[in-house]
């Protein structure tokens, strides 16, 4: 895999430098979130494509995000859960709900202008869904473990934090998961 989804978006959009939150990284004695805010949001967005990247469907509203008006919407990954999650991701800075879910759109269209780059010479569902699957490590190791986006997913791995851990075997078993995933 080229790219990195997460570190290509924090570039073009000249975004500072994102944090890698590992297990052992603990939130500091004033209960400070451990990761940065555009980190945070970039984080849900990256996830919430990754999500809909599960199925054939979700594939091909991706194909057709930024062809059509009917771009990819927040709201297609997260639901009627959508207003929770700009809240969770609001608790880690000082911005209010509307210019966050902004700035998540933003984040959005940007995620998906370098997936149509990345993809533009072979793009069918297939190559949608392998990408994003190679994105999965790349989009946890950024993620903090108190942002929980497993329950907002329904799917409780993203809140586990041995997904989170780096290091030569945990690296080469994050390669065996994203074969299979």
């Amino acid at each position: 895999m080229a790219t990195q989804l997460m570190e290509a978006v924090q570039k073009r959009l000249s975004l500072p430098p994102l944090v890698k939150v590992t297990p052992e990284k603990e939130v500091d004695a004033k209960n400070l979130p451990a990761a940065p805010f555009h980190q945070v949001l970039l984080v849900a967005v990256a996830a919430a494509l990754y999500k809909v990247s599960r199925t054939n469907e979700g594939c091909v509203r991706l194909l057709m995000s930024g062809k059509h008006e009917n771009w990819l919407d927040l709201d297609e990954a997260y639901g009627k859960r959508l207003p929770a999650v700009i809240e969770k991701v609001n608790s880690y800075g000082v911005a209010d709900p509307l210019a966050t879910e902004q700035l998540m759109r933003k984040m959005a269209d940007t995620c998906l202008l370098i997936l149509h780059e990345e993809l533009a010479s072979h793009i069918n569902t297939e190559s949608v869904r392998e990408f994003m699957s190679g994105q999965r490590h790349d989009i946890l190791v950024y993620m903090p473990a108190d942002l929980q986006l497993g329950k907002f997913f329904n799917d409780n791995v993203w809140d586990d934090q041995t997904n989170h851990m780096e290091g030569p075997v945990s690296n080469l078993m994050h390669k065996i998961e994203d074969l299979f995933s």
